[in-house]
């Protein structure tokens, strides 16, 4: 199944191959065409007009702008520099021929910035298009519009670099350190006065303060620097009575950031802190509630947050939320204890697994891609601080579907690069290869042929030396590519690998996510066996046609051609797929099936063990037909290194199922989707419910003990007893015919014996 695709330059680029990127040529009559947004384009932020002490400030910005910029704003997180940026970009929104866009970069490299201004001026429907550097220079080159950047964590020459692409527009951003010179204006944030320290802490509090309280909340505003930030969080502190008390009586040696963030962490419930601890691991990124949510299992997540941002503890940009400023450990550590980093490392291992799975289960539609984009790349990036080589690789498998789809393709490359690191450390060839593939792929789509030639050809000798024909069919199929398009007036040919792939060449385009597919089959009442093996050996057969040279016979002025008969070779080749992720134990697995008005439940306990070299976790079980559900309990979301195992329990519900589930899918992070095929055994009854071989089941003379025997092939039928009950039974091996009255359908190929 392919999970979609990103149009870019003269390529088409499906992302989510299961074992790499796929890169066609596309035609250029076929190419998506661009077309410019209604001008002005206003993308602004919400606006902020409440500012205190920044009037000069305000007034300086102004002046450097109206002369055509860059302008920067430097200063330390919670100096106020967003608030800043959202009144600025609310009041000159007017005075832009092209109009103004803010966008919180938040980490995302330059070529990310790029992207999302090109989507801002331009609407490419329902397509995803990551526009090239060429093409980037002609749509953005002459846009005159209002620029501003938010958190804009990227070098000077980065910086040079997005500027020079938009040449025609007025560049404001925020940095944490100064970034121009020689050019422009750059303007240093500084923190509050006295006098605007105490009119914003009044009017965050409702209430004047009282004399005894001025010379101590003063020097608590001097010792925090002044900081707006600091400054709201220490009324909110003030706005508990018992900590009000705290706050005023405290000494200078109490006077600090860290006090204060123990003030706060007083104020909070254990609950609290637990849904803050995963923002830790990304202080910068927005993350979704719902991600919050599922991380800490809070089930009132959203409402804790939303009395949290109310105490200037996070920042919500709904419906995201990110930590406030730069807090210390104190601001989780429970009162009377130490155990801040522990909390903080569980917050952080949940997160990772969250997102990790999201972004391998789920199929999500662009805007929430590019909200979790921000997310996978700072997980990314923290993992390869920590030097945590496996969640390295898990986060850029899962990263593969979010960026690559969201057009982010500069976080894309990071956390390709950070998987190709953290495989090699880790000395996995096979991981090593498919990093290598996508960033192959990911340069020919670019257009960057040196960077492509090298990466896809490193990739096809590791997959070749490992026996990985299928994935290095992939590979060599992108490196023909670079040989140049296909002739004029021939459509473009999807990959076709040398040797034949497992079923159908839709396991080149399968989503991301690892999947094992285990067939079930059961009749109402009966007690199905499953058996799981290897997959099946796979035959391939090919058929070449020649023409030996054609004979001329020449009667006078005429010549005519005369052809012989048609020689015909056929040519078998027979191969295996690799080895399945996970073996089960016992190798057969005895659903036991419980039936009651309509309704079959069948359950069965087994044991998963990972075959593969890398870790490897269950993240989800479904069935193929969803009028069941399936339920796993026991394994699900333990990683597994290579050779372990976990005990699982395996759940099938149906009412008054119409048909009978095929395949159990169970979705794995940190391994390739490796089908497994299985032997359905069953005990027929005089149930109506049909098999999955056909609309109608496939009768056989019935045993003596009244179970109905499969046959090994042949033709099946379904006769009517002189009682009028119809007997049940099952198909053939091979597929067969079946004959139901005067309707005869094909059964397709299904394994079945006694039990």
């Amino acid at each position: 199944m392919v999970s979609g695709q990103v149009a870019i330059g003269e390529h088409i680029v499906q992302i989510h191959a299961e074992h790499g990127a796929i890169v066609n040529y596309q035609a250029p009559a076929e190419r998506p065409v661009p077309r410019p947004r209604d001008t002005p384009v206003r993308r602004l932020p919400r606006a902020f007009d409440a500012l205190v002490g920044r009037d000069q400030l305000l007034s300086d910005i102004h002046a450097g702008l109206a002369h055509g910029g860059p302008a920067e704003l430097v200063g330390e997180p919670g100096i106020g520099k967003t608030a800043l940026l959202r009144n600025v970009s609310n009041h000159l929104a007017e005075l832009q021929p092209d109009g103004v866009v803010y966008v919180a970069a938040q980490a995302l490299p330059a070529a990310d910035v790029l992207q999302f201004l090109f989507e801002s001026f331009y609407d490419c429907g329902s397509e995803v298009v990551v526009a090239t550097a060429a093409e980037l220079s002609r749509y953005l080159g002459n846009r005159r519009a209002l620029i501003v950047v938010d958190d804009a964590e990227l070098e000077r020459e980065e910086l040079q670099d997005v500027m020079n692409v938009a040449a025609s527009a007025t560049f404001l951003y925020a940095v944490p350190e100064r970034r121009l010179w020689g050019e422009g204006r750059s303007f240093d944030v500084p923190g509050l006065n006295d006098t605007d320290a105490r009119a914003l802490l009044e009017r965050e509090l409702g209430r004047a303060l009282s004399t005894p309280e001025v010379p101590v909340v003063l020097e608590w505003c001097r010792a925090l620097g002044g900081s707006p930030l600091r400054v709201l969080q220490l009324g909110g502190v003030m706005r508990d009575p018992d900590l009000a008390t705290v706050v005023t009586a405290s000494g200078p040696p109490e006077l600090t950031a860290a006090a204060l963030d123990r003030l706060l962490a007083r104020g909070m419930a254990i609950a609290d802190r637990g849904v803050i601890a995963p923002l830790y691991a990304v202080p910068a990124a927005p993350v979704p509630t719902e991600t919050i949510a599922t991380a800490t299992g809070v089930g009132d997540a959203a409402e804790r947050l939303d009395r949290l941002e109310g105490a200037h503890i996070v920042v919500s940009n709904s419906p995201r939320y990110t930590l406030a400023g730069d807090p210390g450990p104190d601001l989780i550590s429970t009162p009377g204890s130490d155990d801040a980093s522990g909390l903080a490392e569980r917050g952080r291992a949940a997160l990772v697994s969250v997102v990790a799975r999201r972004g391998v289960d789920r199929e999500r539609d662009q805007g929430t891609a590019c909200d979790e984009a921000q997310v996978l790349l700072a997980l990314v990036r923290d993992a390869e601080r920590r030097e945590s080589t496996e969640d390295s690789v898990a986060l850029a498998r899962a990263s593969d579907r979010v960026l690559g789809l969201s057009g982010r393709w500069g976080a894309w490359k990071v956390a390709l690069e950070a998987a190709l690191r953290a495989a090699s450390a880790r000395r996995a060839p096979a991981e090593e290869a498919w990093a290598l593939h996508q960033l192959g792929s990911r340069a020919l789509g670019l257009g960057d042929r040196d960077a492509a030639r090298h990466q896809l050809t490193r990739a096809l000798e590791l997959r070749e030396s490992l026996g990985d024909r299928v994935g290095a069919a992939v590979t060599r199929h992108n490196l023909d590519l670079l040989s140049g398009p296909p002739p004029p007036g021939r459509p473009p040919k999807p990959p076709r690998p040398r040797l034949p792939l497992v079923g159908a060449a839709v396991v080149l385009v399968a989503a991301a996510g690892a999947a094992i597919a285990i067939a079930v089959a059961a009749a109402g009442g009966g007690t199905p066996t499953v058996a799981a093996n290897r997959p099946p050996t796979v035959t391939h057969k090919s058929t070449t046609t020649t023409h030996p040279p054609t004979k001329t016979s020449t009667s006078g002025s005429t010549s005519t051609a005369t052809l012989p008969p048609i020689h015909t070779t056929t040519t078998t080749t027979t191969t295996k797929p690799p080895p399945a992720a996970l073996q089960f134990s016992p190798a057969s697995l005895e659903l036991e099936t419980r039936s009651a008005s309509g309704a079959i439940s069948a359950q069965t306990r087994f044991t998963a063990e990972n075959t593969s070299s890398a870790t490897v976790t269950i993240t989800g079980v479904t069935a193929d037909d969803t009028e069941w559900t399936a339920t796993l309990d026991g394994c699900k979301g333990q990683p597994l290194a290579s050779g372990k195992g976990c005990p699982a329990d395996l759940t099938l519900q149906a009412t008054d199922p119409r048909a009978l589930p095929t395949t159990v899918t169970f979705t794995l992070m940190g391994a390739p989707a490796v089908p497994v095929s299985v032997t359905v055994c069953l005990q027929a009854t005089t149930s109506s419910v049909r098999s999955t071989a056909g609309p109608s089941a496939a009768a056989s003379s019935p045993n003596t003990d009244g179970a109905a025997t499969g046959v090994a092939s042949g033709t099946p039928s379904t006769g009517n007893s002189g009682s009028g009950t119809t007997s049940t039974a099952t198909g053939n091996t091979g597929g067969g015919t079946t004959s139901t009255g005067n309707t005869t359908t094909t059964n397709p190929p299904l394994s079945i014996s006694s039990c």
